[in-house]
């Protein structure tokens, strides 16, 4: 009985041990620590259909009370969030062909 109990430990421990090494990696390494801390307690904090917990990186936040984003980004689009009429945010192409184009100003981004 002793030694089956020793055979699986043997077993178990790597693997828990991989397990909380990944899980360590993807909220350290990857937006998704930050991203899941501000969907538990910030208000009106709101994760892109487009992208992911994993992939959506916030680039600016609301330097006011308010818990939210105003720029951020994933592999493939830039966005702005603004919260109103029914739309939470715009979105852009990364790969776009804007004159005088910056990522943290939506005053710059031209119609597709």
């Amino acid at each position: 009985m002793l030694s089956y109990i020793f055979m699986k430990n043997k077993i178990i421990i790597p693997c828990l041990s991989i397990a909380s090494a990944l899980l360590t990696y993807l909220l350290l390494v990857t937006p998704a620590g930050a991203n899941a801390w501000y969907l538990l307690v910030g208000a009106g904090f709101v994760i892109p259909e487009e992208a992911s917990i994993f992939t959506f990186e916030v680039t600016k936040m609301n330097e006011g009370s308010g818990e939210w984003w105003l720029y951020g980004q994933d592999r493939k689009f830039y966005y702005h969030f603004i919260g109103e009429n029914g739309r939470d945010y715009i979105k852009i192409a990364r790969a776009n062909s804007c004159k005088d184009f910056d990522p943290l100003d939506s005053n710059t981004w031209c119609a597709q």
